[in-house]
């Protein structure tokens, strides 16, 4: 067609008479000979090329899945070298080498590829297991922002803590109510290096808006206790709200209820004294595989061995009473056993002595049956209102 056209009203007609001229019909068939690998002068390339991409592809879908089964448990990927054939190469290695002994095409590729540093191309290097690792998080957490905004409206619950390099993290958690019903998704760590609300709150704000999740559409809030979360005028609660009046503060029950049991401690000497002496008991037996034998020996059938106290977590607590309250007279046997063995250093009989007398004073004793007396219904309501269906209304009664 040399005149051009301007009937775009009936373009669609004009088309299918065109589709059926035969100088069309024949150009279509030309060009699909000439697509035909068979008849091209590249067609050897051309199968080289299409060989190599779907060798790499079957690479690839090997290492994605291994990659996927390891991310999906929480297991760690690296060990102490990145060699294959070494009983220190981590997770990720060693399940590679596990598939190949049952998988030819997998073995034939560590045989060749494997091992051979830098600057050849072999897929199986930590850095594009990095990779994969980073485009996997990407994607889901793309999905997960997508279900975010298809539901609405959502709340936000956020907390920091160290990671093993002591870097300070911001955790953040989304909850939105999906088709199959309320969900809460960890979406990413951020690192932090103030603690102050105002910071924590422009860390949160800024990650929503990176990720295009309106603040307009939140409806609640939940942190700790802590003033810089809690804070009526600078808490980070309050910097939210300046955002959006709509988003309503709920602080952790559970974390309000640690509080009151690290309180009711921190406020009388003999329960500070009495919880330092549950401690000792512990470091004591577990110190020693020699003394933990004696004591286990010593123990009646189900009665529990003593536990480490914690300093956050307060059902570890009403464990640690419990076994000593179950195993006292056990325990206090245990420790006149080892302050009578003559074999024992006079350092470990001195302070079995001394575990001992303390164990046979009445105040131990009350201690021991008023804080298991506590701590007992303490743990439970603890467990049960953090229990993933318990409503607001259930928790606060």
């Amino acid at each position: 067609m040399c005149d051009g056209y301007d009937d775009w009203r009936n373009v669609q007609k004009f088309l299918e008479n065109h589709a059926k001229k035969g100088y069309h019909v024949l150009a279509i068939s030309m060009y699909l000979n000439r697509t035909k690998l068979s008849s091209r002068i590249d067609s050897e390339l051309e199968k080289q090329l299409t060989e190599t991409r779907d060798y790499w592809k079957n690479v690839l879908r090997r290492i994605i899945e291994t990659i996927l089964f390891l991310s999906g448990r929480g297991l760690p990927f690296r060990g102490s070298d990145e060699h294959f054939g070494s009983n220190h190469n981590g997770n990720y290695l060693g399940i590679l080498e596990l598939l190949s002994k049952f998988d030819p095409f997998l073995a034939q590729h560590i045989a060749v590829h494997g091992n051979q540093g830098k600057g050849h191309t072999s897929y199986l290097s930590k850095t594009i297991c990095n990779e994969f690792v980073a485009l996997i998080a990407n994607k889901t957490r793309t999905m997960i922002i997508d279900q975010l905004k298809k539901a609405g409206c959502f709340s936000i619950s956020v907390d920091s803590t160290p990671d093993i390099t002591h870097m300070d993290q911001l955790t953040i958690i989304l909850r939105y109510v999906s088709n199959d019903g309320p969900v809460e998704r960890f979406i990413t760590f951020i690192h932090i290096t103030s603690h102050t609300g105002a910071n924590l709150a422009l860390c949160l704000l800024n990650f929503l808006k990176e990720n295009d999740i309106n603040i307009e559409n939140c409806r609640g809030q939940s942190y700790d206790n802590a003033s810089n979360m809690s804070g009526t005028y600078t808490g980070m609660q309050a910097e939210i709200k300046k955002c959006n009046s709509f988003i309503d503060y709920i602080p952790c029950i559970a974390h309000s209820l640690n509080l009151v049991g690290q309180s009711a401690v921190d406020c009388c000497v003999e329960a500070v004294s009495f919880f330092g002496f549950v401690q000792e008991v512990y470091n004591f037996f577990s110190a020693s595989t020699q003394r933990w034998d004696i004591l286990k020996k010593t123990l009646v059938k189900n009665c529990p061995v003593p536990k480490s106290k914690s300093v956050t977590r307060w059902s570890e607590n009403a464990e640690a009473v419990k076994a000593l309250f179950l195993s006292y007279e056990n325990i206090n046997e245990a420790l006149r056993k080892i302050q009578n063995d003559t074999l024992q250093k006079q350092s470990t009989r001195h302070q079995a002595s001394c575990l001992s007398s303390i164990l046979g004073h009445l105040e131990t004793g009350i201690m021991c049956e008023l804080w298991h007396n506590i701590l007992e219904p303490f743990n439970k309501c603890s467990k049960s209102i953090q229990s993933g269906i318990i409503d607001l209304y259930t928790a606060i009664n």
